[in-house]
């Protein structure tokens, strides 16, 4: 008898992941679960259902979490590795520090603004931090959302560049308890907090 790993279906299962992915970035600040799908991954489920559905062999990754854990990717998407300046989707389950990681990281032309990085960072989930977003994709009264410090930092570092549209970079964060949220590159955001 064959024992299989992993029971993510990398078809239906993936579909699934996609539509959180894409309501997350339509619905900026709005919160999502990717709990059922990352359940059928052994180990790091969240990580690798993202990872599957996001990655294939014609795009690049940057990972900074358990090297085994890294592999594992490369090898159910066929993604190379790559530096932070060059990569495709910059995938960070571990903490580092946005202020310096964030200006690395490639920001698109104005030519080819498809060509800018993604980042997935990983988070606690622990929020704290208010806020109210506006623009594409937030209802014209605005969204409240409650963010992590961690977070907080990350679209801090964002702002900070000073990217005009259509340059910059989108962040998407994974929560410890299998949530996603995002902030695009349009999305404004005014701290309550």
């Amino acid at each position: 008898m064959i024992s299989k790993k992993h029971s993510f279906d990398y078809t239906l299962d993936s579909q699934g992941v996609f539509r959180v992915l894409l309501d997350a970035l339509a619905n900026p600040g709005a919160l999502y679960s990717i709990a059922e799908q990352a359940a059928r991954f052994a180990g790091n489920g969240a990580w690798l259902a993202a990872a599957a559905t996001l990655l294939d062999n014609e795009v690049t990754q940057y990972w900074n979490g358990a090297p085994d854990d890294g592999a594992e990717i490369g090898y159910i998407t066929g993604s190379a590795p790559a530096d932070i300046q060059s990569a495709d989707f910059i995938l960070l389950p571990a903490p580092v520090d946005p202020s310096a990681l964030l200006p690395l990281v490639k920001t698109g032309t104005h030519t080819a603004p498809h060509t800018s990085g993604t980042v997935i960072a990983g988070s606690s989930g622990a929020t704290g931090d208010e806020c109210e977003l506006s623009g594409p994709g937030v209802p014209p009264e605005g969204r409240r959302a409650a963010l992590t410090g961690y977070e907080r930092k990350w679209v801090q570092a964002r702002d900070a560049l000073e990217r005009e549209y259509p340059l910059g970079i989108e962040l998407i964060f994974l929560r410890a308890d299998n949530d996603i949220t995002a902030i695009t590159r349009k999305a404004a955001v005014k701290w309550l907090t």
